[in-house]
């Protein structure tokens, strides 16, 4: 019995050197059988995962013409967040346009809450036809360069479902120069050229889309009412408005979405021009010349249907139309601008999309409107 004894204290010393490993088990040894168990404990992760992706692209707009983008993105995990963002990016083009920006994206809360800090510094040599429709059809365009450097903090919180609320305040400066020096005498702007605004803004965002880089189903509702309050900026008047976009996106048959868009910008008389909207970007009114048609005000409504034919391969065809104006009282039907094209689009993955477009327009002084883009990521 003695020595049956010491066997079964070894065989337990053993095993329970073994529930290091197990959390649970039992031992049996001819009549006798020992049970043992053991709380495990938590064992804290010293390295988080970073996940970092690189990519250039080329870029051409009819405003900045061939340009070159190089962006790096990393996702990684802190204490309070499990999928921060940290990304920069920057775009240099041939005719001296370049924009660097860096933003820092930190979820926390189970993704109930979100805090975004962005700042960008750019400068764009470009063009200024004047305020208005007739300005944009009959002047002789102005050659100047824009710099633009801001500073942005937003944060979001998730009221309901797919549904976020909160506020984001801007700070930016504009300096606009020609070789004459500031633009403004064409505008008697106060300013001379150079504003200094604090924007305020509520932002509200509904979203059920299914991605947010290449969305195939879903609804995207973005709302933002804004204020420049003249006390934190350098202009004589406080200036406001509001700017929303609604997207919805259907699949019709095998490798085919529909997409429509939405969107309008509008302002108050006195907002500085440097903040007008413009009509032509790479996501709204392909084609034109980002800045030819600009006042207070601007509306535009496009449609995109996009086909997949193979490995990621697809074509796109769009139509659409836009119209910027200085009041509702002076908004006129003949003066909306038309806009069409078609496409090509790479998906090389489910973040990253390449698309080059051909966008037409109007025809002003007996030439019609047109250009070509190749940018990174779906036009809306």
């Amino acid at each position: 019995m003695r020595i049956r004894g010491v066997l079964i204290l070894l065989i337990s010393l053993i095993f329970s050197l073994q529930a290091v490993a197990q959390e649970y088990d039992k031992v049996v040894d001819g009549r006798d059988t020992i049970y043992y168990n053991y709380v495990p404990i938590q064992q804290q992760e010293t390295q988080r995962k970073v996940r970092t992706t690189f990519s250039v692209a080329p870029i051409y707009t009819p405003a900045t013409s061939f340009a070159i983008g190089a962006a790096v993105q990393s996702r990684y995990s802190t204490a309070k967040s499990s999928n921060a963002l940290f990304s920069a990016a920057a775009v240099v083009s041939i005719r001296g346009m370049y924009s660097v920006g860096v933003t820092n994206i930190n979820p926390f809360s189970g993704g109930k809450h979100q805090l975004a800090v962005s700042i960008s510094v750019s400068a764009m040599p470009t063009k200024f036809w004047g305020v208005g429709y007739d300005a944009a059809t009959q002047n002789n365009a102005l050659n100047y360069t824009r710099r633009h450097y801001s500073a942005e903090v937003e944060y979001l919180g998730r009221v309901a479902k797919n549904l976020y609320l909160g506020p984001r305040v801007e700070l930016a400066y504009n300096d606009c120069k020609d070789d004459f020096g500031t633009i403004s005498h064409l505008l008697s702007d106060k300013a001379e050229g150079k504003i200094i605004a604090t924007t305020i803004s509520l932002i509200a965002k509904y979203d059920t889309r299914d991605s947010r880089s290449n969305p195939q189903k879903g609804l995207y509702l973005t709302l933002r009412p804004f204020i420049r309050p003249s006390f934190i900026s350098n202009t004589t008047d406080t200036s406001f408005g509001v700017e929303g976009a609604l997207s919805g996106y259907q699949r019709l048959w095998k490798g085919a979405i529909l997409a429509g868009e939405l969107y309008a910008l509008l302002g108050s008389q006195n907002t500085p021009w440097q903040f007008y909207a413009e009509v032509g970007d790479s996501h709204r009114m392909r084609g034109y010349y980002e800045g030819q048609f600009r006042d207070v005000n601007l509306v535009t409504a496009q449609v995109e249907l996009r086909q997949s034919i193979w490995r990621g391969i697809g074509v796109a065809a769009w139509a659409g139309a836009g119209n910027s104006f200085g009041t509702f009282e002076k908004f006129c039907w003949s003066q909306t601008l038309p806009n069409y094209g078609l496409g090509v689009r790479w998906v090389a993955s489910d973040s990253l999309v390449f698309r080059f477009d051909y966008g037409f327009g109007a025809r002003v002084g007996g030439r019609l409107i047109n250009g070509a883009l190749f940018s990174v990521g779906s036009a809306f």
